[in-house]
């Protein structure tokens, strides 16, 4: 969609003409295209996912990285 956006001309003039021409491009997809992007959506789902858990596991303390719970004892203010 963006490579159709850019070759098309006059440029849009503002945000409603933007829509305007997305929505046609959208709307006049080959169903090739559509089929192409039906059949990657289970890799792309699984590439958001693996990152997800990629960042979180970033977060997370040393010792419950990968799904693991910290066995030190825990501190109290009262100590």
């Amino acid at each position: 969609m963006g490579r159709q956006l850019k070759v098309q001309r006059p440029p849009f003039r503002n945000i409603s003409d933007l829509r305007d021409r997305c929505l046609n491009i959208w709307y006049n997809l080959s169903p090739v295209i559509y089929q192409g992007l039906v059949a990657s959506m289970p890799r792309r789902v699984q590439a958001v996912l693996r990152a997800k858990v990629d960042a979180n596991s970033n977060r997370l303390s040393p010792g419950r990285r990968a799904g693991k719970l910290s066995t030190g004892s825990p501190t109290h203010a009262s100590d």
